[in-house]
């Protein structure tokens, strides 16, 4: 078992007998367990992948807005949703009008959900369908 000091920071190993003769009170004052920091993910602001194990007020930040991942991976699905928006936006591509109809109600554990589809017209100014449907399964697609 790992213990930080609350004051300094140290972190020790606790070995049979690490505080003998010190009160539960007084360790408990200057100690808590030490946890392994745990690695994550983000895009930089640069485009590519970098990790942290600290978090920072940056961190926290891009945490809020989605763009902290616990895995690799992860990271790189994100990046790869981004360059499809960006090729569909440079497309011209958007959504001329939308509607959304509730399709289904059930009960699952006791909670009742309304799944709701959305139905849309979506335009091209330049180019076919067919050009940018990996895109659009990607970003609009089935399964995550």
């Amino acid at each position: 078992m790992k213990l930080q000091n609350k004051k300094t920071g140290e972190i020790r190993e606790l070995p049979d007998g690490f505080f003998c003769g010190d009160s539960l009170k007084k360790i408990c004052e200057d100690w808590e367990d030490y946890e392994e920091p745990k690695e994550h993910w983000y895009v930089s602001s640069y485009g590519n992948l970098a990790k942290t194990d600290v978090m920072t007020d940056l961190h926290r930040g891009a945490e809020e807005i989605g763009n902290l991942f616990e895995t690799r991976e992860e990271a790189e699905k994100v990046v790869e949703k981004l360059k499809a928006w960006k090729r569909l936006k440079e497309a011209k591509f958007r959504i001329k009008e939308y509607e959304y109809r509730p399709i289904e109600a059930y009960n699952a554990s006791e909670q009742k959900y309304n799944i709701i589809s959305a139905d849309g017209i979506i335009e091209f100014s330049m180019f076919c369908y067919e050009d940018f449907s990996d895109d659009l399964n990607l970003l609009f697609g089935g399964e995550e």
